[in-house]
């Protein structure tokens, strides 16, 4: 067994049978980044303060920010606008910071800070080979990824993935999101899918490998980092892999 626990089986095409492949989005297509190092201490510059360590202006930012990304049902609830979310965040933390900023001016920061969000969003290396070759094969690419639909089409535009799929399925446009099943089967729906010819890939193994499998699509966990699976996890993915590339050669699956 590999360290990515996949059993040392014969090695077979993951995506034999398969007319649809699922993607997710944040950290498995692009590199997800909350962002607060890079854009946050420029937009603060806004409010005109100065002196301040930008040590301290930073941690004032992921005081308030991390307990909410924290809170799986807060997050959830209030992932779909990251306006609102990023106002009370640099709000919080001006106020932590002892500068005071108007509402006019929060709500500034707050398109300022989504313009540098999205603007930072970059593909994983093997992200548009990867899709390219899919579709070279005929094979149908979905989208199907959480959060605010400005913020997460702002990311596609950026990168130019929006071109490379079929189908895009955003939780803020759609009014549901993973890991609810009829995020799934909507996808399905928008494909003229069917679950036994759709693979889910992506790497949060509840939301994107577990969820998709309780909806009877088959499912590939994306562990970029080598993280092994869980002795506990049930079911099991039909295979983990570490790049995108991997789904175009042959590997040991479950």
């Amino acid at each position: 067994m590999s360290d990515l626990n996949v059993k040392d089986s014969e090695p077979r095409d993951l995506l034999a049978g398969k007319r649809l492949v699922i993607f997710d989005l944040d950290d498995t297509l692009i590199k997800y980044s909350p962002a607060i190092n890079d854009v946050w201490p420029n937009v603060f510059a806004m409010t005109g303060a100065a002196g301040l360590p930008p040590a301290q202006v930073g941690k004032a930012f992921s005081d308030v920010f991390r307990p909410i990304w924290a809170n799986a049902d807060r997050q959830r609830a209030e992932r779909v606008n990251m306006r609102k979310v990023w106002m009370h965040v640099m709000g919080e933390a001006c106020a932590t910071l002892g500068v005071a900023v108007t509402p006019a001016k929060l709500r500034e920061m707050a398109e300022a800070f989504a313009a540098g969000y999205c603007g930072a969003a970059i593909c994983l290396p093997d992200t548009r080979d990867t899709l390219q070759a899919l579709r070279s094969r005929g094979l149908t690419l979905a989208l199907l990824t959480n959060g605010d639909g400005l913020i997460q089409r702002g990311k596609l535009r950026v990168t130019g993935l929006a071109e490379m799929f079929d189908y895009i399925q955003i939780e803020g446009e759609f009014g549901r999101g993973k890991p609810d099943v009829e995020a799934y089967a909507n996808v399905l729906k928008g494909t003229a899918g069917t679950p036994d010819t759709t693979v889910m890939v992506g790497d949060n193994l509840h939301a994107d490998v577990l969820a998709a499998m309780q909806a009877g699509i088959d499912a590939i966990w994306f562990s970029r980092h080598g993280k092994p699976l869980p002795d506990n996890c049930h079911p099991r993915p039909m295979a983990v892999i570490k790049t995108l590339s991997q789904l175009l050669a042959p590997i040991a699956a479950y």
